[in-house]
């Protein structure tokens, strides 16, 4: 079983207005800040997710398609750290996907604080998005990490460039590439970017072309964490 984690689509504020195809139209920005949203950190790795299906059976996805391990080196990294996992994987009910960032090669951020190369940030249930107090609930419960929450509540539009000068949770030395603002009961999503970013984010798999250099988990961690 394969689903594609759908494209988050940009959000406009009053410091980055950027035109173009990938933004959310006035009218789906406007339902997604009304109530409630959680604000997390925009990770800056790849989007996977781990595929649970009947009995003892599961894979891994990446954002086009099965992770299959040769394709790329971080891939190869995802099936080795989730059979060393496959306890914890396991736990997860039939039918749902775990979707999260996928931190092992450096993209731009270089991340040296890591508290696990992979960072739950959506799980699918089979019908919909977990909410924020449940999905966190479960990941905890099951030892899985997920990315920084920095926000729950309501907010306006012009609060949102708030974000946009945090340093990233887990890099010493980088400020964080953005934030993703969900609505889970609108089930939708948004992100906004810093600018710098980008045009690196609209070209799909851009990092691929450079060599490898490993991020870094915070100290007295091993890979498989």
């Amino acid at each position: 079983m394969y689903r594609k984690y759908e494209k988050t689509f940009r959000v406009v504020s009053p410091q980055i207005r950027v035109q173009g195809k990938f933004n959310l139209s006035h009218d789906e920005q406007r339902q997604l800040l009304r109530g409630k949203v959680e604000i997390t950190e925009k990770m800056d790795g790849a989007n996977v997710g781990i595929v649970r299906g009947k009995g003892d059976k599961w894979t891994l996805q990446k954002r086009r398609g099965l992770a299959e391990e040769g394709v790329h080196q971080q891939y190869s990294f995802f099936w080795n750290w989730a059979r060393y996992n496959q306890e914890k994987i396991l736990a997860i009910p039939e039918k749902w996907i775990v979707y999260g960032e996928l931190c092992w090669a450096q993209h731009n951020i270089f991340y040296d604080e890591l508290p696990s190369y992979f960072l739950v940030f959506d799980i699918w249930d089979g019908k919909h998005y977990l909410d924020t107090p449940p999905k966190l609930a479960w990941a905890n419960r099951w030892g899985f990490e997920t990315v920084p929450l920095l926000y729950s509540g309501k907010i306006e539009t012009e609060e949102l460039d708030s974000f946009m000068n945090i340093k990233s949770e887990y890099a010493s030395e980088s400020i964080a590439e953005g934030i993703v603002i969900k609505n889970y009961k609108q089930q939708l999503r948004g992100k906004l970017v810093r600018p710098e970013f980008m045009k690196e984010l609209d070209e799909d798999d851009h990092w691929v072309k450079h060599s490898i250099r490993k991020n870094q988990l915070k100290g007295g961690l091993d890979w498989y964490d």
